[in-house]
């Protein structure tokens, strides 16, 4: 038996409806799994893998009669930076990790102390610092050179984090980007005291609080 004209029209009408319906479930199913995606690496920044092989951290103590030296510290991680800066200053996103068991300074039971209490390395494995920006340093051009042979100073400002504290710094550093490598060396001043350290003194040997932590980073474009 033929439908009517209005019968027709009745089931097209509910045709159109529960696909618009099926239409908008859809998208918003992609829209919820799209915001739980990381963002796309972004044209406007530069992304750099720091090379674990050629990178390495270390610290420098006074302590009673002597310098303690720890060296050995396993430097990871990644960055990006704006090609461009703004305001006198290179945007930066990441972080670099030290691996607190790499440190060693020479002497098993003083390493054994500060592993398993100034560094607590089973709770707290890694030194984390996070970038957020790189500011031009005041002797150098308001844009520096970034071609390959090019050295620049500039001032890293960003977190860092030791044992559960969180303290924010700036690291005067120098830079020499390379053909397909860039290279940055710094160090910086800090108190144990400041992050919650406890005192690493060992035996009869004392030492300051205060401490000089160094780096060496090679990191590779990616």
């Amino acid at each position: 038996m033929a439908m009517s004209r209005a019968t027709i029209r009745h089931a097209f009408i509910l045709m159109l409806s529960t696909f618009l319906l099926s239409m908008a479930a859809v998208a918003a199913r992609q829209s919820s799994a799209g915001s739980q995606l990381p963002l796309a690496a972004s044209p406007e920044m530069a992304r750099y893998e720091v090379d674990p092989a050629s990178s390495s951290a270390g610290f420098t103590l006074q302590a009673t009669g002597h310098t303690v030296e720890g060296t050995g510290g396993k430097v990871t991680g990644e960055f990006r930076r704006s090609k461009a800066p703004s305001g006198g200053a290179f945007t930066m996103e990441g972080e670099i990790r030290i691996e607190s068991a790499s440190l060693v300074t020479g002497n098993a039971r003083r390493d054994g102390k500060m592993r398993r209490e100034s560094l607590s390395v089973e709770k707290y494995p890694l030194i984390r610092f996070r970038p957020r920006r790189a500011k031009v340093s005041a002797q150098t051009d308001p844009i520096p050179d970034t071609s390959p042979g090019a050295k620049t100073s500039l001032t890293l400002e960003g977190d860092l984090t030791i044992r559960e504290t969180t303290r924010p710094v700036s690291i005067p550093v120098s830079v020499l980007v390379g053909e397909r490598r860039v290279t940055v060396d710094g160090s910086l001043r800090l108190n144990f005291d400041d992050y919650g350290v406890p005192d690493p003194s060992f035996l009869f040997l004392r030492v300051r609080p205060d401490m000089t932590v160094r780096f060496h980073l090679e990191a590779i474009p990616r």
